[in-house]
Order: structure tokens, then sequence, then C-alpha cells
């Protein structure tokens, strides 16, 4: 009898086995259908992506030059996916001012489908297609016109001998040494480098009519309208993090007159990356925790006047509208989201 219901129950689990090996494969198709379909999803959505960012970017680049050309866009989109088929929801979003938006989403092939085919959910269930998009918002602006500081630099001092790329140097006022000037170190007579103020843009010297600008004599104290200019140069400095203002120079080759009635012939312009200045006793750069240490060094008498920092382009004066206009306008084109 024993035997008999052992026997029984021997039968009674016959197939069990397969049926466990059923459900687990199952399961293990499932998961695997789901991270293909999943790793699927997230490449088109980067693709997308992709193809947004740059359809926004050229389209606001455009935009920036006069005219918005939004069929920039859709060319990109095709470009940046890996089947050579998206599509850019049309119309590309001009509404606010200033800004470009382009939203991108799948297109399957030479049809009109929105969806992904081909995802394994869709086969083993009654799950529904995906629709991937993306969506880029590209703005372009032009920055405040930085002009030529009002302050005169010998041109002798951004020669590749005195200031090579790349090295942090002391560019000095009103033509001292290692320039040759006058008895007292300025090149004219009472003639300290601060050159007469733009009567429309704050801290600047219009350089623009005919190359000669007139002298400033006074150098007690630096002029009113830049102090927002220097204010702005100390929050963007930080030597930790190797990050440096940038600023716009004139250079002269010779002068005439003396004191007020002085003037500078303007030879072109230093794009300087600055470290640290110090142009009046009690007005400078480099106090500050966040100034390059290597300034302090380079100002060893207190009686320098000058910039700290690296020499990184001469811009002839007959070439000054080439950064983007005579006052250096320069325009930004970036995403914002």
């Amino acid at each position: 009898m024993r035997r008999i219901i052992w026997r029984l129950r021997q039968r009674g689990e016959d197939g069990v086995a397969g049926v466990l090996v059923v459900l687990i494969m199952l399961v293990l198709i499932g998961a695997g259908a789901m991270a293909v379909d999943v790793g699927q999803i997230y490449s088109e959505r980067a693709q997308l992506q992709n193809a947004a960012d740059a359809g926004a970017l050229a389209v606001a680049d455009s935009c920036s030059k006069g005219t918005c050309v939004v069929g920039l866009a859709a060319p990109l989109a095709d470009a940046n996916s890996l089947d050579g088929k998206s599509e850019v929801i049309t119309p590309v979003d001009l509404s606010v001012a200033g800004q470009v938006t382009v939203r991108t989403k799948t297109r399957n092939g030479a049809g009109t489908s929105s969806t992904l085919s081909k995802l394994f959910a869709s086969a083993l269930s009654s799950a529904p297609a995906a629709t991937v998009g993306a969506t880029a918002t590209a703005i372009w602006q032009k920055t405040p016109p930085s002009g030529a500081f009002p302050l005169v630099f010998d041109q002798c001092q951004v020669g590749s001998t005195y200031a090579p790329l790349g090295t942090t140097v002391l560019i000095k006022e009103h033509g001292k040494s290692p320039c040759v000037g006058s008895p007292s170190g300025h090149h004219i007579p009472g003639g300290f480098g601060w050159l007469d103020p733009d009567p429309i843009l704050p801290c600047n010297a219009n350089t623009d009519s005919n190359g000669w600008v007139g002298s400033n004599p006074g150098n007690s104290k630096t002029p009113s309208d830049c102090t927002s200019l220097l204010d702005a140069w100390r929050a963007t400095i930080d030597n930790s993090m190797k990050q440096y203002a940038i600023g716009y120079f004139p250079l002269f080759d010779d002068g005439a007159g003396n004191g007020a009635n002085g003037s500078f012939h303007i030879v072109g312009y230093a794009k300087v990356e600055i470290h640290g200045w110090s142009f009046v006793q009690d007005d400078d750069g480099l106090t500050g925790s966040k100034a390059d240490p290597a300034c302090v060094a380079l100002f060893k008498k207190g009686s320098d006047r000058g910039i700290c920092g690296q020499f990184l382009k001469f811009i002839p004066w007959s070439d000054r509208a080439s950064v983007d206009g005579p006052l250096f306008q320069q325009t930004v084109v970036k995403l914002i989201k």
C-alpha cells in the first residue's frame, strides 16, 4: 500500500518542472524585452534632443544675423538621427522675443507615423506604441557694448618679447619702462594714459573717428562711470577656478601735445585676459582673495599702475569692426533649455 501511495504522489508532480521553466522563460523574455525597449527609447530621445539642440542653435544664429531661417532645423533633425529620419514639429516657435524653440519627434522611415516601431512590448502584449520627442530653446542676444577701456598703453608692451601669449605680465600705464617716453616716464608730458570719455557709452573711449584721441590728464581716481565695469571684473575673476575677465584696451604708437591738450594716436587694441589691475592707489583688482597671486608679485612698487593678465590678441585699428561691431559688441547664441 505504501508503494502505491508513493507512486500516485510521484505521478501527480509530473510536468511541474516544465511549467516552472516556461514561466521563468516568460519572465526573462519580458524583462529582456523591456530592457531592449527602454534602451531604444533612450537612444531615440538622445538623438532627438541632439536634433532639437542643433536646430534651435542654427535658427537662433540666423536670427542674430537679421533673418530667422526656420528651415535650418529640419535637415539637422535628420542629420542627428541614426536612420536619417526625424521630424521637426512645425511651425518652429518664435513667439517669445529673442528666443526660438524647436520640437522634434520620431518619424518612421518615409511614413508619417510618430511612434517607435518594432518594440518587443508591443509584440508581446497590448502595450501601446511609444511616442518619443524632445524640445530645445535657444536665445540670441548682444552683449552690452564694452568698447575700449579709456586707458591707453604703448604698443611696445604687447610685443612678442614682452607679452608672449599665455604669459602673465604687467602692462604698465603711460609708457613707463620698458618703453621709452619723456623724462617723467610719460609718453607725452602730463599724459597719464587716460583718454577723453565717450559722451554716450560709459567707461569707454571713442577711438572710432580718425585714430587720434584726446588725453585726459587726471589720474587721481578711476573715472566714476567705470565703477560698474570694475565691479563686474572683480565678480568675474576667480583665480582658483582659472576664471578671468576680458577687456579691450587701446594701444598708441605716437602722441602729440601735453596734458589736457595732448592726444594719442591709436594703432590698435589689445584683447587682454584680466587677472588683476591697479589704476589708482585705492582702486585695484589685487586685494581680493580671488585675484591671481602672480599679479601681486608683478606690482612690485606701490606706484606701479596697469593691468596684470595675459595678452590674447592684437586688433589693428583698421580692423576695429572685426569683433562684431565698432564697439566690440558681441552676439551670444546659447541654449537655455
